[in-house]
């Protein structure tokens, strides 16, 4: 009886401390997953995964594992989730009011799907070589499947964020998409593709790595039947995607020992060099443009109704950014490259606008706060274009300039100030306001020419890979051109 007992208190206490093992390693993969290191599912299972990932932490971090997971791991990732946390803050930082775009829900199916032939002879259309060559291809795709982060040489070899660029223009010239299979497939299964944030200096590759999920994300969203995964891959890059694009902190803040928070709403703040502490342009300009487009293009392929809704608050809160006169005031602060920057909000709203149409909303008559609506901010746009000096109230405060000389821009002709984004290139991107609102210009739009390589389109950029008139004559939209 008594050797009864002794096996079976011996036993409990096996079960007791596997039981805590369990608990212990659960909680160590949920904080590294957290804290971005792939980790595994988090089943309490300790294997090779959440080994690696605890070693690749603690290296990060100045230090080395000592093999033995216990209750000093939980302390160690505990106290660096509350240190990012610090920097992160709450999931929706800038409170916005609520509208009737709040009411929209993602589509059920995918909402682009009907086949135009006059959409497929014209992408198969070329003007010449526009310089897409394979080479520059080929090391694309090494850089970007081996990345490492923080690295100057690699961000030189890769030239930032110019991949985004030649592996677009190269589908467009050779309806080649298997780059993007390569990349996403093995950033899929690695998780590579990560920054460390430096809080006293600029991290490149925060704003690069923000600019290939995304751009990336949305063109897997428009060309997603052109991929030939096989059933496990294609789950992989969805869910990758998906999760990667739902928990992307838009508000995190770069060098925030000398940065703060940009709130959408104080348009004086915005590129002012005077204050001092200088707001974070990248939380309200670019990078959450780009944002925005791929998480509700993949929460359209998807159905995924919290993806939508981040997509609408950046919506809402990109809308914010927009003054009483309809400028875009972010990109409007960039000095000599106010235009550079600025002719690209009716490419980021036709986006938009063809996506909340296909879930059933008049995007272009939606209200903003300003009581302007958003066919509006398009008409200021072809206003801008043909007197650049309107941005000049903004252009001055010449933040962001990238060397550039904003007085000797100020003493050119407006068609030098406009340089490659000419009216036409607008026009381009701008279908729907244009045959709502602006059937004039209907004239400007070019269309027997490739939609990557003529000189009155450039829709393919850094900024976007998808070309808007796969939305426009996917939802089944009328022709434009006979």
């Amino acid at each position: 009886m008594k050797l009864i007992k002794i096996i079976s208190i011996i036993v409990s206490t096996l079960l007791a401390t596997a039981s805590f093992a369990d608990k212990t390693t659960a909680t160590v993969q949920k904080d590294l997953n957290l804290l971005g290191y792939n980790a595994g599912p988090v089943d309490g299972s300790y294997g090779k995964k959440t080994r690696i990932a605890l070693e690749q932490f603690y290296k990060d971090n100045g230090g080395v594992f000592d093999g033995k997971l216990d209750g000093n791991e939980i302390k160690d990732l505990k106290l660096k989730i509350k240190q990012s946390s610090k920097n992160k803050g709450p999931k929706f930082v800038i409170k916005l009011a609520t509208n009737d775009l709040d009411q929209t829900i993602a589509p059920k199916k995918w909402p682009f799907e009907q086949i135009s032939n006059f959409l497929s002879k014209h992408q198969k259309q070329n003007v010449g070589d526009w310089g897409v060559n394979i080479n520059d291809v080929e090391n694309c795709v090494s850089l970007l499947t081996n990345w490492k982060s923080n690295n100057s040489q690699h961000q030189m070899e890769r030239d930032r964020d110019n991949c985004i660029q030649v592996l677009g223009w190269n589908y467009y010239d050779r309806e080649d998409i298997k780059p993007f299979e390569t990349i996403l497939l093995k950033w899929a299964n690695t998780d590579n593709l990560k920054y460390k944030l430096i809080l006293t200096d600029v991290t490149h590759d925060r704003y690069d790595v923000k600019a290939f999920l995304s751009t990336f994300g949305s063109f897997y969203a428009v060309k997603y039947d052109e991929f030939s995964y096989t059933n496990a891959q294609r789950s992989k890059v969805d869910e990758y995607l998906q999760s990667k694009l739902l928990n992307i902190n838009e508000d995190e803040i770069g060098e925030p020992k000398r940065r703060v928070h940009c709130d959408p709403k104080k348009h004086s703040s915005i590129g002012n060099a005077n204050l001092n502490k200088q707001v974070d342009i990248d939380i309200c300009g670019s990078s959450r443009w780009k944002i925005t487009i791929a998480q509700l293009l993949l929460a359209s392929r998807f159905s995924n109704n919290d993806l939508w809704e981040r997509g609408v608050y950046n919506t809402k809160f990109q809308l914010e950014q927009f003054d009483k006169d309809g400028i875009y005031v972010t990109w409007a602060t960039r000095g000599a490259l106010s235009w550079d920057y600025s002719h690209d909000v009716t490419t980021m709203l036709s986006l938009m606008t063809e996506i909340f149409d296909a879930a059933g909303y008049d995007f272009l008559n939606h209200d903003l706060s300003n009581k302007l609506k958003v066919y509006e901010l398009f008409d200021k746009q072809f206003q801008i274009v043909d007197d650049v000096s309107i941005l000049e109230k903004y252009a001055k405060r010449n933040y962001g300039n990238k060397g550039t000389n904003y007085s000797k821009w100020r003493k050119l002709s407006n068609k030098e100030r406009i340089g490659d984004w000419n009216k036409a290139t607008m026009a381009y991107s701008s279908l729907s306001y244009i045959k709502a609102h602006n059937p004039k210009l209907s004239s400007l739009i070019e269309c027997n020419y490739n939609p990557v390589f003529s000189p009155n389109s450039r829709a393919i950029t850094n900024f976007n890979i998808v070309d808007i008139w796969d939305l426009y004559y996917g939802s089944g939209k009328s022709k434009v051109c006979n």
